[in-house]
């Protein structure tokens, strides 16, 4: 894959590049955050893959790593709670369970950088109660783009193991016929398609030797398909008996 080149707008710059590895039950990455500003003092944010890295910066991505690392411990922190407005409404234990969920089915496997970043955008919803996209409206159609390629994904996935139950399902009905009972089908279909194939021979306007006697009344109703009069001319035989 050839390195992931940034693009930048008139007046934006490259104001930090921070490399951070990620992991969790199944899974681990190790990508780059590329902060951008602009005049107006905006900021977006890019991230290239390990596979996306030039080799200066694969060269450069460990000992960054370790001082990114370290950098956090040398400023001093203090959590402070959110305020209630922005507090988690509901019950907190059913969003942790859906974000155990979450972090438990994720995978190297299953992942991609949609549904990552997807659930980057999960978590922190939770966490803060918000995600700062209203000043930067990149970063929001990147986010947004993120959350319906993750949704589209799971439509799909959905489709298609409901597929996949179907041909089980029919699978389990033909296991379940004897050969005797499929030999029987085969012949009925051959018999049925043999007589679609007298009829069609019969509806052809073009058919010059061979005619059907029907009630005329069922002809003029049905000009267009003989197939239809001759339906009507049954209902006729039916209702007369």
């Amino acid at each position: 894959m050839k390195p992931k080149i940034i693009r930048l707008a008139r007046g934006e710059r490259v104001i930090a590049v921070v490399p951070e590895r990620c992991s969790g039950p199944g899974w681990s990455n190790a990508p780059t955050w590329v902060y951008i500003a602009s005049e107006d003092r905006k900021l977006r944010v890019e991230c290239i893959q390990p596979e996306e890295r030039t080799p200066q910066l694969h060269a450069l991505y460990h000992a960054g790593e370790a001082m990114c690392a370290a950098l956090p411990g040398s400023v001093p922190q203090r959590r402070v709670k959110p305020p209630k407005s922005i507090r988690l409404s509901g019950s907190k234990k059913r969003v942790m369970d859906i974000l155990k969920r979450m972090n438990a089915a994720r995978s190297a496997a299953v992942t991609c950088s949609a549904s990552r970043h997807a659930a980057e955008v999960g978590e922190r919803l939770v966490e803060y109660g918000k995600f700062q996209l209203d000043a930067d409206p990149v970063a929001a159609r990147e986010a947004g783009e993120s959350i319906a390629a993750t949704v589209a994904a799971l439509w799909e996935a959905r489709a298609e193991i409901e597929r996949l139950r179907e041909a089980v399902r029919l699978a389990d009905i033909d296991a379940a016929l004897t050969t005797a009972e499929v030999n029987d089908l085969t012949t009925e279909v051959q018999r049925l398609r043999a007589d679609a194939a007298r009829l069609d021979w019969l509806a052809d306007p073009g058919n010059h030797i061979g005619n059907v006697q029907l009630p005329t009344e069922c002809v003029l109703a049905h000009p267009g398909s003989m197939r239809a009069a001759i339906d009507a001319a049954m209902r006729m035989g039916a209702d007369a008996t």
